[in-house]
């Protein structure tokens, strides 16, 4: 009868029946023999086939997921998870005969050993390597990570000049020193993380020493030695890896939602200004973009808004630069605190901060504009016991109203750029440094509009 083991049905006669079987092996292996009813070995290869499909199901689910991310996230660690569980499963449906009952049924078992122990190859060479991206074993044990390195060269070296010498006992034996180095690596590996305490080390170790149980207990089994072979001891080393697999697969998840976070926060950093924690240019760059081309294809208006610190030179120079560092955090403060909803902060450079303000014309964010002025005049700072008042020069630029075509001046704003906008807003700043400093001024073609008097610095 076709069947992934050896089988055959016979109407046995009452009384005893004399069998003989005669079994060629090139070593020792357990031979398990079953007698029973056709209805019962029908049950059990059922019953068999849903656990079996339970166990294979979970690996291969995580083997194909991490296979998806290996492509998209292009790091080799998911791509050696998913080689690994793939390979297990492949290599347990070959030794359990699955395999070569449907594909390799006629090719002969000399070819079907050679399928076993590559396959065996493959998830144990792939999960070594796998173990040390994990663990990232060079950092911290590079003896144990050569070690490692070295068996997933020398034994696959070997195993194919037995294939080339057409030496498969010989290949057999190497298959299985290192599928018994596997096991044996696995846990020194979890070891010497724990030790440099290393995240994730006590799963991994727990995980590791759970399947290592768990494949020696079957590789006796099978062998013939200690352990008695029945259902439980065969397929204890699947159950063992199963779990082994899902705790792994925790750490990797758990791996990408760090680095995850750690792009984040250095997405963030390289946005921030370090000193003010306002948006730096490139954050303000990034924030405004797309908030401008909204505006310009929906005909809305915006505006810049950019300041400078009067006299930021005189006040480090006389009371010194961390003095000077204290007057810019105080102002992003102030800005923060003053800015709409909406309105986008950042450090412009040096002593000049920026602000975008979307939905407000060059009109409205004069007079936005002048209220951050005497918000800012009203900042008390303390120096030596002495009591100062801020100044700031403002210069503004934005589109005036009209809906359908808004324009700054008699410039269309769909013609232009944030950068050009903020040069604009540069030309009205420059203005008011020019006549007499703690104002504000806005662009025009003509000439930049003053809408307050100078101030002089309080002392």
């Amino acid at each position: 009868m076709q069947y992934r083991f050896y089988g055959f049905e016979h109407d046995y006669s009452p009384g005893i029946t004399e069998i003989l079987i005669r079994v060629e092996s090139i070593g020792p292996m357990a031979l398990p023999v079953r007698f029973s009813e056709s209805h019962a070995a029908i049950s059990r290869d059922i019953s068999t086939g849903y656990q079996y499909g339970i166990l294979w199901g979970i690996m291969a689910a995580l083997g194909l997921y991490n296979l998806v991310l290996f492509f998209f996230v292009k790091q080799k660690i998911y791509g050696l998870y998913a080689l690994y569980l793939i390979g297990f499963v492949l290599n347990s449906l070959s030794y359990t005969g699955h395999i070569h009952a449907v594909y390799t049924p006629d090719f002969g078992p000399y070819w079907q050993d050679w399928v076993d122990i590559t396959l065996m190859l493959t998830y144990s060479v792939a999960g070594l390597h796998f173990a040390r991206q994990l663990l990232d074993t060079k950092q911290y044990a590079p003896l144990l990570d050569k070690i490692v390195t070295r068996t997933t060269i020398v034994i696959p070296a070997g195993m194919l000049l037995g294939f080339i010498f057409n030496q498969l006992a010989f290949s057999v034996i190497l298959a299985f020193i290192l599928n018994s180095g596997f096991v044996v690596l696995f846990v020194a590996m979890g070891l010497s993380a724990l030790k440099a305490d290393k995240p994730f080390a006590v799963i991994f170790l727990f995980s590791s020493v759970l399947a290592a149980i768990c494949i020696t207990i079957s590789t006796l089994a099978v062998g013939g030695f200690l352990v008695p072979y029945n259902d439980v001891t065969f397929k204890v080393i699947e159950v063992g890896v199963a779990l082994e697999a899902i705790l792994l697969a925790v750490i990797l998840a758990r791996q990408f939602r760090m680095a995850q976070l750690d792009k984040i926060i250095a997405e963030r950093f390289a946005r921030t200004d370090s000193l003010t924690q306002v948006n730096n240019r490139l954050g303000f760059n990034q924030v405004t973009l797309p908030i401008w081309t909204n505006i310009v294809r929906e005909s809305r208006d915006a505006s810049i808004v950019l300041i400078d610190v009067d006299d930021f030179k005189n006040i480090n120079d006389s009371f010194g630069h961390a003095y000077g560092d204290e007057v810019l955090v105080s102002i992003a403060k102030c800005l923060k605190e003053a800015a709409r909803k909406g309105d986008v902060v950042a450090r412009w450079g040096g002593e000049e901060f920026i602000l975008f303000l979307p939905e407000t014309t060059q009109h409205q964010a004069l007079v936005q504009a002048e209220r951050l002025r005497k918000a800012l005049q009203n900042v008390k700072l303390e120096i030596k016991q002495m009591h100062s008042h801020l100044t700031v020069s403002v210069g503004v630029a934005g589109s005036e109203g009209n809906q359908e075509s808004p324009e700054i001046g008699n410039l269309n704003l769909v013609a232009l750029t944030t950068e050009k906008l903020i040069n604009y807003a540069d030309i009205a700043l420059y203005t008011a440094k020019h006549t007499g400093k703690n104002k504000v001024c806005g662009w025009t073609q003509q000439k930049s509009q003053t809408l307050s008097e100078p101030h002089t610095l309080l002392t």
